[in-house]
């Protein structure tokens, strides 16, 4: 059996021959061929099938033999490819080699890593903002990344890799550079239109390229208030109102008390009229 690898740079490698393959498979030898490297393979089964056509008869101890055996040559063969189904590129940090998540932002730049992953389709995306519109990106380059490949130039990279194998595509943006409005435009997601609005509003863009909203007029007014506030008014206001509810407590109390006495006065004039109505009147 023979077996040959093509990598992803089409080299070949040197043929890997077992020899008395089928006679190994019969004789229980360990016969399984692994492989875990990407690329292409080819592989040929080689064997000849034996036809005794012409024997002699035995004679006694002299066992039967062939004489002038024919041989029938049979080749199989077939192709195959191995293939990560990963649909990943890693981004390292050209200065530190520290890896780089989805939206992050650098000034040194990034390197391409395909992690061994070499029949990926990967295009690489760079985008400025555009000369003539300022609310507007502009692409200036668009094309396939090679393993290793770093990018220093200030913009916002769009990588995408596809795994033909699979269909399946990763996208990441990585924003080089330091120009606030192209760094939150990378990691918020805004238009630049939108940023601008909301800059004009009194909004600014922090140093990690997020949004910084200000107070509400609402808000600050009463932050404001509060804070003018005279402390010693505000305690003569709560001396004056934190009386009230044990007075109108009071109230309550003599008012019920009040009530209870009608009624029981009341009971008591009648429980007497009771008495005297039921004494017996003399003949």
């Amino acid at each position: 059996m023979l077996i040959r690898q093509t990598n992803y740079q089409n080299d070949e490698s040197e043929v890997q021959t077992y020899v008395n393959y089928l006679a190994g498979i019969e004789a229980g030898a360990e016969t399984a061929v692994a492989t875990l490297a990407e690329g292409d393979y080819e592989l040929a089964l080689d064997y000849e099938v034996k036809n005794d056509a012409r024997t002699t008869p035995s004679i006694g101890p002299i066992p039967s033999f062939s004489i002038l055996p024919e041989y029938n040559s049979y080749t199989i063969r077939f192709k195959f490819s191995v293939r990560n189904g990963n649909a990943m590129v890693f981004l390292l940090d050209s200065a530190t080699g520290s890896e780089l998540t989805d939206s992050a932002v650098t000034e040194n730049g990034f390197m391409v890593d395909f992690a061994k992953s070499h029949y990926l389709d990967i295009y690489v995306k760079r985008s400025v903002l555009s000369s003539n519109r300022t609310d507007l990106v502009d692409v200036r380059s668009n094309e396939p990344a090679s393993d290793g490949t770093s990018y220093t130039e200030s913009g916002i990279y769009t990588i995408t890799a596809t795994n033909p194998a699979t269909n399946q595509t990763t996208e990441k943006v990585i924003y080089v550079g330091n120009e606030p409005l192209l760094k939150c435009y990378a990691i918020t997601g805004y238009s630049l239109s939108e940023i601008k609005t909301m800059m004009d509003q009194g909004a600014t863009i922090a140093e990690d390229g997020s949004i910084q909203r200000p107070e509400s007029p609402a808000v600050a007014e009463a932050g404001d208030a509060a804070a003018e506030e005279d402390p010693s008014e505000a305690k003569a206001e709560k001396a004056v109102t934190l009386p009230i509810v044990p007075i109108v407590a009071v109230v309550i109390v003599a008012a019920g008390a009040v009530a209870f006495a009608k009624k029981g006065g009341k009971a008591a004039e009648l429980k007497a009229k009771e008495v005297s109505d039921e004494k017996p009147k003399d003949n």
